[in-house]
Parts: C-alpha cells; sequence; structure tokens
C-alpha cells in the first residue's frame, strides 16, 4: 500500500469563501484486499496457544483481530488517500483537517469527509501609492552626554532631603484611585520612582513637583489608551496621593573609575563614550527599523484586504497568548494581560503580513540567503560576553533559525515597499526618535 496509489472517488466542494469538503469514497475490494493481506502477514508470525509458530489458520486470526486490523487499515487508507487528494486537487491546506469517518465492515466500501480552511489566492498589491515618513536622527555629543548623566544616576546614592521634590529627585509615594460610583476604591500601593524617568504619566510625575515629605494631594491623571496597565488604560483617573520620601541624587564623577565600572578596563573616557555611541546608534537603528515596519504595515493594511483562515488566525492567537501570559507570570504581571479582542486582531494582522511576505519571496521580490542569516545570528552574538555559545544555541534549534529568517524576510519586505512607494525623511532628535510610538 506504500508506494501504490489508492483506487478511489473524490470530491470537492466550497463551504465558504476557504473553507472546503473533500468527500473520498474508497471501494470495499480495496479495503478487504488489503485488510486479507494484512491478516496473511499476521497469521505467518504471531504465535497462539495449540499452533505450531506460522501454521494459526487465517481465520482464527481474523476472529480475534480481524477488527483491529480492519481499523488501522482504514486510518491509513484514509490518511493515504486524504494526502493523495489534496496533491492530485492543488490544495493549499490552511490548517489540520476534520475528519468524519463512516465505520464499514467487510464487503462495505469505506468513506471520509475532510473539512478544512485553504490559503486564499490573492494578487500583490500595487505599493505605488504607499506614503512612508522615515524619521532620522544624528547622535550629537549633547545626546552622548545625557545618556552618561542618566549612566551616572544609575550608580547614583540617595540622600534624604527635607524640601519640596524636585526633576531628577527620587520620591517614595503611596497612592490609590479616589472612590466614585463607577469604580470601587482600589488598594493602596507603594512606589519609589524618580521624578522624569517616565514611571508614571508625564501629568502624574509633574504633579509630585513642589510637593514636600507628608503632604497628601490629589492628582487628576488622563492615562493613554495605550497604557500598559488596561485597568487604567484610557481612563482619566484622580488619584489620592500621600508624599513620603524625597531623596537627592549623588551622582558619581565622570572619571576613570566610573569608566571601569563599565567594562573600559584603561578607564579612558574616550573610549566610554565611543561605547555609548555604538549603543545608541544600534538602538537608533533597531528603533528606525521597528517603527518603518509599523508604519508600512499600517499603510498595506489601508490598502489591501483579504479573507484570513480563521484556523491561522487562531493559531497565531494561541501562541501570542501563551508567550505573553509566560512574560506576565515570570514578572508578576498578570494584571497587565491585553484585552484577547486586541490580541486577536494583532493576531491577524500577523497571519496577514506572513502571507504578503510569504508571496513577496515566492515571486522572488525578496530572498533571504543563508549568509545574512549567519551574519545576523552573528550581529546578536556579539552582543553577549561569549558569542560562540549563543551562535551555537541558535544553529541548535532550526525553529530559531527559521525565527531569524522570517525578521529578515520582513525587513527585506519593507524596503522592497519602500522602493516602489514614496518615502519622506523627517529629522528628529535622537530624544525625539527615540519617544515615538512603533
Amino acid at each position: 500500500m506504500e508506494n501504490s496509489r489508492v483506487s478511489k472517488q473524490v470530491s470537492l466542494e466550497p463551504i465558504d469563501s476557504l473553507t472546503r469538503r473533500l468527500s473520498v469514497t474508497i471501494p470495499a475490494e480495496q479495503v478487504d484486499n488489503e485488510v486479507s493481506n494484512r491478516l496473511r502477514s499476521l497469521a505467518a508470525t504471531i504465535r497462539m496457544d495449540g499452533f505450531r509458530p506460522g501454521k494459526v489458520p487465517v481465520g482464527v486470526v481474523e476472529t480475534k483481530y480481524g477488527s483491529r486490523v480492519r481499523n488501522e487499515v482504514s486510518q491509513e487508507l484514509v490518511q493515504k488517500t486524504l494526502q493523495e487528494a489534496i496533491t492530485e486537487q492543488a490544495i493549499k491546506l490552511a490548517g489540520q483537517p476534520t475528519l468524519d469517518i463512516q465505520p464499514s465492515s467487510k464487503g462495505e466500501e469505506l468513506s471520509f469527509t475532510a473539512t478544512f480552511e485553504v490559503l486564499p489566492e490573492f494578487t500583490m498589491p500595487d505599493f505605488s501609492n504607499v506614503e512612508i515618513e522615515r524619521p532620522t536622527a544624528e547622535i550629537t555629543d549633547a545626546d552622548i552626554d545625557r545618556v552618561l548623566d542618566r549612566m551616572r544616576l544609575q550608580k547614583a546614592s540617595w540622600t534624604l532631603v527635607e524640601r519640596p521634590a524636585q526633576e531628577g529627585d527620587q520620591v517614595m509615594i503611596d497612592y490609590r484611585e479616589s472612590s466614585s460610583e463607577e469604580v470601587s476604591p482600589l488598594d493602596s500601593k507603594t512606589l519609589t520612582l524618580v521624578i522624569g524617568s517616565h514611571t508614571l504619566p508625564d501629568t502624574f510625575e509633574q504633579g509630585l513637583v513642589g510637593k514636600s515629605a507628608g503632604d497628601e494631594f490629589t492628582l487628576a491623571v488622563n492615562y493613554p489608551d495605550s497604557y500598559a496597565d488596561k485597568t487604567l488604560a484610557g481612563r482619566e483617573v484622580e488619584h489620592i496621593v500621600t508624599l513620603i520620601s524625597v531623596s537627592e541624587a549623588e551622582r558619581p564623577e565622570l572619571d576613570a573609575e566610573f569608566a571601569r565600572g563599565f567594562g573600559i578596563e584603561s578607564g579612558d573616557l574616550d573610549v566610554l563614550r565611543e561605547e555609548v555611541r555604538n549603543n545608541m546608534q544600534r538602538e537608533l537603528e533597531g528603533k528606525i527599523n521597528a517603527l518603518l515596519k509599523a508604519r508600512v504595515f499600517e499603510q498595506i493594511s489601508s490598502h489591501f484586504t483579504i479573507d484570513l483562515p480563521d484556523s491561522l488566525v487562531e493559531e497565531e492567537y494561541n501562541r501570542l497568548n501563551a508567550q505573553i501570559n509566560e512574560r506576565a507570570k515570570a514578572l508578576n504581571q498578570t494584571e497587565k494581560l491585553p484585552d484577547p479582542a486586541e490580541l486577536r486582531e494583532e493576531a491577524a494582522r500577523r497571519v496577514r503580513n506572513s502571507m504578503l511576505i510569504s508571496e513577496a519571496t515566492k515571486q522572488e521580490k525578496i530572498h533571504v540567503s543563508h549568509e545574512q542569516i549567519r551574519q545576523e545570528v552573528e550581529k546578536i552574538a556579539e552582543l553577549y560576553e561569549e558569542p560562540e555559545q549563543i551562535t551555537q544555541w541558535y544553529y541548535e534549534d532550526m525553529n530559531r533559525l527559521a525565527a531569524i529568517e522570517f525578521k529578515l524576510a520582513q525587513d527585506a519586505f519593507v524596503n522592497w515597499v519602500m522602493e516602489q512607494g514614496s518615502v519622506q525623511e523627517k529629522n528628529l532628535s535622537f530624544d525625539e526618535l527615540m519617544e515615538l510610538a512603533a
């Protein structure tokens, strides 16, 4: 049965735009012949009490094992004929088929149906009307100075002071949402933050300026729709705040000892500045890349619609949901889980984008070589203390390499779309660009 094609009757009918039902019937003679062959093979090898090895009558074997053998043969025939029919009908499956197998006995044909979704047929859209704004920025000495100052703040010691809080101070606060008819009071939260660190919305942090330890006051804060805590996102909330303490930073001197604390063994501040510049450049390039991806795919979504297989969207949704839950559990942030409807929209976007990238690859519009994958892996590995181990880790698992390949394919696709469309550059400062939302 392995090498010969199975005789069968096949019909394919559409259920909706992407769902198909494949009906297959296998003649009784073919099923019975395969069952008989299997029983004879079993009789030649099986051991049964009262019979010499290889001398068990086929009828005896059939009585004891016939039902099991017929089930095994039926399952194998279904899988084999299903694959044959999919190939013969040139079906592009989008997910695993759902099988409905009709039970059959000796002398009866074997029938089954397979219901499944197919990949949509579509024409690659015209991207000449896509308009993209590409942000650019130059890293200045002043930008490097600000980063070095933040690095000094990381190493700072804090001293309690008895004065009103100001920008750059570390404050400890206790805050809770004030009661209202719509929202019950939330338990108080104690938080330590540096004013100006963007730990909380700017209106919240700026509302702490000028307040002293022991002050209790109210702050009305508008939380953006994109705020991480979904219980606050998109709401105007009045908080009752108690300022517990104010501390002033004592930053270390920017000297050789400071440089050695960041891995510059020579203590040379110029080497440290160059290292900071290189890190900032990597951050800048990564941010620009993320922004361009988001903007290109946002533009595409407004020009291109396509029916998506529910099975692929559901699969991507489950994958994203598992990742987010695992990360939230590790960070103890279960209260910040995304809205399921928003997550499903993101899953649909990813499926659509993947289909576009796949089609562009098939049409040879874009290409990712093994050399590009190797270079990307080495680029990532260079960020670690033992790059050889990181490289080996990637090459131990084809799924990890596939993720790298898809990331590079995304980059190539975005560049290809921008080559066809219109791109306008906008110069920003480093900080302005890094604050843009992707």
